[in-house]
């Protein structure tokens, strides 16, 4: 799938059209054509309602929280990873 940063940054502006036109019986296989995605695959990506980026911009500090680097290339800031980070103790 070509320029997947472009195509997830229009998909997180309205995530919840995108993920039920994916998952429509109609629509999901032309979507998979358009984007050179195999039809055996089961089921695309679900986007987040919310980005990795505007999550963690308005959520402050913590402390005692271990630092890590969270590369957000690509279609990374678009796909659910907060909870893992915040599970293992870690802040950005």
């Amino acid at each position: 799938m070509g320029l997947i940063y472009w195509w997830s940054r229009a998909a997180s502006l309205m995530p919840e059209v995108v993920n039920f036109a994916a998952s429509a019986p109609g629509l999901g296989p032309l979507l998979k054509a358009a984007g050179g995605i195999h039809q055996d695959r089961s089921s695309l990506p679900k986007f987040a309602r919310q980005t990795f980026r505007s999550w963690f911009d308005g959520r402050g500090r913590r402390r005692g929280a271990r630092k890590v680097v969270v590369g957000a290339g690509g279609a990374g800031s678009a796909y659910p990873k907060r909870r893992a980070l915040e599970v293992a103790g870690l802040r950005g």
